[in-house]
């Protein structure tokens, strides 16, 4: 099999096991050099998504057919060659033609592009099949919207709480890495916003998780895969309504002054949603986009029919308390659970300030900095968690 890069690379730490929790995570350098401000400021942000789909249990799942999608937005007439690889569950059997060949269907994004496409390496040790995608085009035709999809069945003996996990992989090979670019081949943000950002955003793991959280309360066996798998096919543990209950991710919010944060409406199922905000003088919203405008605290209610839901926003000054930033850099993310572990390794070398050790104590009834305040920002990191202090 060839060697291949993941979006998340496990970054050892000798000095410390951590027990009874998911390994600590890095990105895949796939940054081409840039900042992470340049990345951020890309004038074209594309997100990726693909198929996530809970089915009922004893509803005929045995060999079922069933369709894997990937779909994209925000880079519509902005891009022209890709090359995109995708990993699935090896007990899933892809519908092939009379050569073989799994058949990919053409979306609306990539129909006045050029596609190609072919199975590749198989993830023998992860139990994953892979295929890879590429476009190319004289011109950016490419368009938001479906951009590939393919069959499936599942196994003869798929029974209630199996997952079938789907992932788009960032591959780099010594002669070629995937690609996501215009025409000319200048728009390089463009490219890294999509591998590091669209496709799983640790900095903002909600973006890919509302339908992971809503459909883990009906099949326990989510809990047990990677949550920074992009999609699966999986089968509830037991009955559920098909008519969700509509709730907010998150519903509770600490931000600081000047910044955004974006709330989602879970089960919308295409109602209107009006949103509004206790005290516009600390906090305003417009379709769920919420801006810090003054330190205090202020709850944003989002009517959604006969359901009113609400988030609870905390906004303080830069320089003040921001659960989870260990290293003061006024952002949460791993490299703050890498802080704490050195400081348990040696606190004399790596000492931490009264304020970060403040920041840093998310796990437990204020017992001090620990591992398991380590482990607590890890699984913040990778959307398990969607808030710190954990609860």
């Amino acid at each position: 099999m060839k060697a291949f890069t993941k979006k998340f690379l496990s970054l050892a730490i000798s000095a410390l096991t951590l027990t009874n929790t998911a390994s600590i995570s890095a990105y895949a350098d796939v940054t081409r050099g840039l900042s992470e401000e340049e990345i951020l400021n890309s004038s074209v942000k594309p997100v990726m998504t693909v198929t996530k789909e809970l089915l009922q249990p004893d509803s005929g799942v045995s060999s079922k057919k069933m369709n894997i999608s990937v779909s994209l937005s925000g880079a519509d007439g902005k891009y022209a060659s890709t090359g995109i690889h995708l990993f699935y569950d090896s007990r899933l059997t892809p519908e092939r033609d009379s050569h073989g060949k799994i058949i990919i269907k053409k979306g609306d994004a990539t129909e006045n592009l050029n596609m190609l496409s072919g199975d590749d390496d198989t993830k023998e040790s992860e139990g994953m099949n892979g295929l890879f995608v590429a476009t190319s085009s004289n011109s950016d035709s490419g368009m938001d919207g479906e951009f590939f999809s393919f069959d499936v069945t599942l196994p003869a003996d798929a029974k209630n709480g199996d997952v079938f996990p789907i992932d788009i992989v960032y591959m780099e090979y010594a002669y070629a890495t995937d690609i996501f670019i215009d025409v000319y081949k200048k728009n390089i943000p463009m490219q890294v916003y999509l591998f590091t950002k669209g496709i799983y955003n640790s900095e903002n793991p909600i973006s890919n998780s509302a339908e992971y959280l809503r459909d883990m309360k009906n099949c326990s066996a989510l809990t047990y895969i990677d949550p920074s798998c992009d999609g699966y096919i999986a089968v509830a543990d037991s009955h559920f309504e098909e008519t969700y209950i509509p709730y907010l991710v998150p519903s509770k919010i600490t931000m600081q002054q000047g910044d955004t944060s974006n709330i989602i409406v879970v089960n919308q199922n295409g109602k209107k949603i009006e949103w509004t905000s206790s005290n516009t003088s600390v906090v305003t919203v417009r379709n769920g986009a919420v801006t810090a405008v003054n330190e205090g605290n202020a709850i944003v209610y989002a009517v959604c029919g006969d359901n009113v839901m609400q988030c609870e926003i905390n906004v303080i000054n830069n320089g003040s308390y921001l659960a989870g930033d260990a290293n003061l850099d006024r952002k949460v993310s791993i490299s703050d659970a890498v802080r704490i572990l050195q400081y348990i390794a040696n606190n004399n070398k790596y000492p931490l300030s009264s304020q970060a050790a403040k920041n840093a104590d998310v796990y437990g009834n204020n017992d001090g900095v620990t591992a398991n305040d380590a482990a607590a920002i890890q699984r913040y990191d990778a959307g398990v968690t969607l808030s710190l202090p954990e609860q």
